[in-house]
């Protein structure tokens, strides 16, 4: 009931800011923001006030018409200005029909029209109301998520509604109206100091300390929405500019004690699972009021100017609802990391290039002190356009690099090509040649070669390509340059280049290359390229001979022993199983489903009425040969990756293998399973699955049996299964010979892999009687040490 009472509060205060919001655009689209200060003379005269900044500067009404400090003020309205409301409880015009106003003894009449700059729609009614919808619907989906004592997510609800109240209500404050005037002092005030709110919430710092500060902020900023609505109503102009100031300076205040504690508690969940998070919500909030805060306020308040204008910097807020409604329904951060590593990076980049061009159209225009502000904010625009177009640069390289240069000089796209096509490599020799290719048609070189050479013997050995140039200039180039010892260095010659690749049994290996055909030099995407392609090939190189040595120290170990050591047997049957379901999966997807389109269209062709009769009847038997090839291609992926084995247990899929091979063969079966368990291992499963096949395909081939009689059964520790058929056997000696090509071998392997025992029982005559035995839980992999088999 509590919960419900929350929701409902929340959803009636989500109607009131939704009016407001609504009331706030419908004012800024229907009215023209004058803004202009005025201060009162003793002789009761009105004056355009000097040296008062304004709130808002996206109307710049009064500049387009020429109006300027010290110009009379007579009539707003046709009215004297002590008449005016805006006037009296703010001291400036907030809007107004007519403005009567003398300049330079002149009468003038100002008739002011509704028709909006785009500016000013975009940065005062579009954009707000955007941001505000946007932070009203995350509002909504933060409440359906909300329990209700959740503290951070009641304090989020409320720091999203009053930033987006305070947010769409900038522009039109100044007009006059008291509604839209306290409601975007209470959003300014008491936006930061919900986020503080959250900040504490959230982190568990609701302490003492935490309590106190808390108490604190909340105390002086409702101690000032009393201030500026008491100095308003009571028409108290001449202490409005003195608590919009103190206003201002605890806005900014209230931010750096909110970045203050993300900082703290980003140092203390630094490399924690929560960094990348703190990340996110550091970023997002300084994103959304660095520029308010930095940009306007603190220079307002301490120098009296702004560095960009008011509407341009809270347009950052757009970042606000985009970084909280990322962190709550991403399942995946992006690599926040990257994009602050990559933005230091371009900021110190783009630093070199803004002075110079500062300083060259301050040569050009001419400085003059009078204009600091202007070039300040010069310096600022030019500063972030040329960060940007660094971020802009690097995305469009990677987008249209493929597009722009589709040509073999695509170094992008020929590693891409060429470390696909290196996976299908297995020598070392097909490395060489490959390597060799793809410098040819990159590069448009024709000579390039690759050698061997043994620096103690000065003997040079050419492996592949063009054998250029003299084996005694080699010694001698390489022997000058003793500081190429990394895979990729490089050696400049008037004949070519010289690429180091490493060693090659205990040879020094190097790629020449012959200079480029016009005589110029590789420039530096190539010797990038070049440098990139050859320590890949290095890496493979090494990892070719690695596997060629495995294979040479598996190959003693098995000369060694009498027969394969088990963990070796698993991992071939593994890989063998792997196998079995890529073909299966190859099978199925390709082979399978084109047989199923043309039988589709056959059997369409059959049942057209315009065929003939004698071609019908010649397509309907080539159509059920079709329907054969398909059954039996299904029957291959049903062998090679067992039906339901995964899915339904190791029961249900022998029992299918056993009502297919019923229906194939002219023997009967049958088959009693005891309790098995449920979580049997997956190798276990396919392991009793294949021994089952092999001997039914067995009894199938040679047993000549009538029945078969398969049991199943489990004793808590052991499967048991056993296998009996009254086929013709064979005697003991024939056994033995026959393990070549009965399969037997391959039951026996699977069976000691796994730590079980099997027990072969026949004779002439008597049939065929198997025994096997594997145990119910995992096996371990084992491994060799000196020659003995270690469980890990």
């Amino acid at each position: 009931m509590q919960l419900c009472k929350k929701q409902w509060l929340f959803i009636v205060l989500f109607v009131l800011a939704g009016l407001f919001a609504s009331y706030a655009s419908y004012l800024a689209f229907t009215k023209t923001l004058v803004n202009i200060y005025v201060e009162k003379m003793p002789d009761g005269d009105w004056i355009v006030s000097g040296n008062v900044v304004s709130e808002y500067n996206a109307s710049q009404w009064a500049e387009e018409n020429g109006i300027a400090p010290g110009d009379r003020i007579i009539k707003i309205d046709g009215h004297s200005p002590d008449e005016d409301i805006s006037v009296s409880r703010f001291g400036k015009i907030g809007t107004a029909d007519t403005l009567e106003v003398i300049k330079d003894g002149k009468w003038i009449v100002h008739y002011i029209q509704n028709d909006h700059s785009i500016s000013y729609l975009v940065y005062c009614v579009i954009l707000p109301g955007i941001i505000f919808v946007m932070l009203l619907l995350f509002s909504i989906f933060l409440l359906q998520k909300t329990e209700a004592k959740n503290v951070p997510s009641i304090t989020l609800i409320l720091f999203f509604l009053a930033t987006g109240c305070g947010y769409v209500s900038g522009a039109t404050a100044g007009l006059g109206d008291m509604i839209i005037r306290l409601g975007n002092t209470l959003g300014v005030l008491f936006c930061l100091v919900l986020l503080l709110h959250f900040l504490l919430s959230y982190f568990d710092l609701l302490h003492m300390r935490g309590r106190i500060l808390l108490t604190l902020v909340y105390f002086t900023g409702t101690l000032l929405y009393v201030a500026e609505s008491f100095v308003s109503f009571a028409k108290m102009k001449e202490y409005f500019l003195t608590v919009y100031v103190v206003k201002l300076t605890f806005y900014s205040i209230v931010f750096l004690i909110n970045l203050i504690v993300i900082l703290l508690q980003y140092f203390h969940y630094r490399r924690t699972q929560k960094e990348a998070i703190m990340k996110v919500m550091l970023t997002g909030i300084c994103v959304s009021y660095f520029p308010y805060v930095m940009m306007v306020t603190l220079p307002k308040t301490i120098f009296g100017f702004e560095l960009i204008q008011t509407e341009i910097a809270v347009s950052f807020l757009f970042f606000l609802p985009v970084s909280f409604y990322y962190l709550v329904t991403a399942k995946q951060l992006l690599d926040i990391d990257f994009l602050l590593n990559r933005l230091k990076y371009y900021i110190l980049l783009s630093l070199l290039p803004s002075v110079l061009i500062l300083l060259i159209c301050m040569y050009v225009i001419g400085y003059s002190p009078n204009g600091m502000v202007s070039w300040l904010q010069l310096s600022l625009a030019t500063y972030l356009i040329i960060t940007l177009l660094f971020f802009a640069k690097e995305a469009l390289d990677y987008e249209l690099r493929h597009i722009l240069f589709r040509e073999k000089l695509n170094f992008q796209s020929s590693l891409d090509r060429f470390s696909r096509e290196i996976m299908r490599v297995m020598k070392v020799v097909e490395l060489d040649e490959r390597l060799l290719a793809e410098i040819r048609d990159t590069l448009q070189i024709k000579a390039v070669s690759i050698a061997e050479i043994e620096p103690n013997q000065k003997k040079v050995h050419w492996l592949e390509g063009y054998p250029a140039p003299s084996r005694e200039r080699i010694i001698q180039i390489l022997q000058q340059k003793s500081s190429v010892v990394k895979i990729g260095d490089i050696v400049t010659d008037e004949s070519g280049v010289f690429i180091h690749m490493g060693e090659r049994n205990q040879k020094l290996a190097f790629v020449w290359m012959q200079n480029k055909p016009n005589q110029t030099q590789f420039n530096f995407d190539e010797i990038m390229w070049i440098k990139t392609i050859v320590r890949y090939v290095g890496l493979v190189y090494e990892n070719l001979f690695l596997i060629e040595k495995l294979s040479d120290e598996l190959e003693e170990s098995l000369q060694k022993q009498k027969g394969v050591s088990p963990w070796l047997l698993r991992l071939f049957f593994r890989m063998s199983e792997k196998e079995r379901r890529r073909l299966a999966s190859d099978l199925h997807d390709s082979a399978l489903q084109e047989q199923i389109v043309w039988y589709r269209r056959l059997d369409k062709l059959i049942t057209d009425t315009n065929t003939p009769e004698a071609v019908a009847s010649e397509l309907t038997h080539i159509r059920e040969g079709l329907l054969d090839v398909i059954y039996q291609i299904r029957q291959i992926c049903n062998e090679l990756r067992p039906p339901f084995l995964q899915e339904m247990g190791i029961v249900e899929a022998l029992e299918g293998l056993l009502s297919y091979t019923q229906q194939q063969e002219n023997f009967t079966i049958t088959f009693a399973k005891g309790q098995i368990p449920s979580d049997l291992d997956p190798e276990i499963s396919i392991s009793l699955y294949r021994i089952v096949q092999e001997l039914l395909r067995n009894a199938a081939k040679h047993a000549r049996a009538s029945s078969v009689h398969i049991t199943l059964d489990c004793n808590n520790e052991h499967l048991i299964l056993h296998y009996s058929d009254n086929g013709q056997g064979m005697a003991e000696t024939e056994l033995r010979s026959s393990f070549s090509h009965m399969g037997i071998v391959g039951i026996q392997e699977r069976v000691r892999c796994l730590r079980g025992t099997i027990l072969f029982q026949t004779d002439v005559g008597k049939g065929f009687d198997v025994h096997v035995t594997l145990p119910v839980h995992r096996i371990a992999d084992t491994l060799l040490l000196d020659g003995k088999e270690i469980y890990p």
